[in-house]
């Protein structure tokens, strides 16, 4: 069971799962427990501990630029987001159609005016 495909700049990270969903939680929970150690067993720990002569894990410092490369600046842009409007208790949507608050709690997205996005 293959965790996803391998971390480039256009897919950063890995995928735990297939993405399908089961009707059952504990089946759910089961399968995805699997993907990720499996992922972890055959791809993450073996580029970690895949070292040059000089004992230099490359690979894996390649794929952590490029994760810090693409998602900091969004991480960046969040945070400068929430910090620059205080009036707003909400931040940027998430992807989902929420936004998460400074509390970590999901509500609908509205804009600055107030209104549904």
């Amino acid at each position: 069971m293959a965790g996803g495909p391998k971390p480039s700049p256009e897919n950063n990270g890995w995928a735990i799962g297939d993405r399908r969903i089961y009707g059952n939680q504990d089946y759910q929970n089961f399968m995805e427990a699997e993907s990720f150690y499996d992922l972890l067993e055959k791809e993450i720990a073996p580029m970690f501990y895949d070292r040059t002569a000089d004992g230099i894990p490359r690979r894996w410092i390649n794929t952590m630029k490029t994760s810090m490369k693409t998602c900091c600046p969004l991480l960046t842009a969040t945070i400068a987001w929430c910090e620059s409007t205080p009036r707003i208790s909400t931040c940027p949507p998430t992807g989902d159609g929420t936004v998460s608050n400074r509390t970590n709690s999901k509500s609908p997205a509205t804009s600055p005016t107030g209104g549904i996005r």
